[in-house]
């Protein structure tokens, strides 16, 4: 059974931007389960510079098997001052042939969260530029979206 209760709650608490829940976020972001891993890495992302004791368990979700909590690691990473490491990152996420239309999305929505459009790897955008827009309505969308950032 899914525990609803429980992950709403934690969303909630992802999303107070309280550093008083620093060390339950840092737990939930180090869980077995992905999707509590991903709620405490938003919240962890929520906290941005107040989130920095939590360096290391931002720099081991950069391993974690889901590319999406990668992602959201990175951001986590960028926003605690860690920028270099965390464009790398997004970088080798968004380029990769394995990653989804969704996942790619994802993470040129955390390019622009983070207001580093600029950064996002010029062979993607390329490749995006080129997406069927019957097959592949929502790329072309995204890629239409970042030219309005720049």
């Amino acid at each position: 059974k899914f525990p609803y209760a429980k992950v709403l709650d934690l969303a909630f608490l992802a999303s107070a931007k309280d550093p008083a829940n620093l060390s339950a976020l840092k737990e939930a972001a180090e869980s077995q389960n992905p999707i509590t891993r991903f709620w405490g890495l938003s919240g962890l992302t929520s906290l941005g510079k107040q989130a920095l004791p939590t360096a290391s368990t931002l720099k081991t979700a950069l391993r974690d098997s889901e590319p999406i909590l990668r992602a959201q690691a990175a951001q986590a990473l960028y926003r605690i001052g860690k920028k270099d490491l965390a464009l790398k990152s997004l970088a080798k996420e968004i380029i990769n042939p394995k990653r989804s239309i969704t996942e790619q999305g994802f993470i040129a929505n955390i390019y622009m969260q983070i207001r580093e459009t600029k950064a996002i790897p010029g062979e993607w955008i390329e490749k995006a530029k080129k997406a069927d827009t019957k097959t592949q309505p929502r790329l072309s969308t995204l890629v239409e979206k970042l030219k309005l950032l720049e």
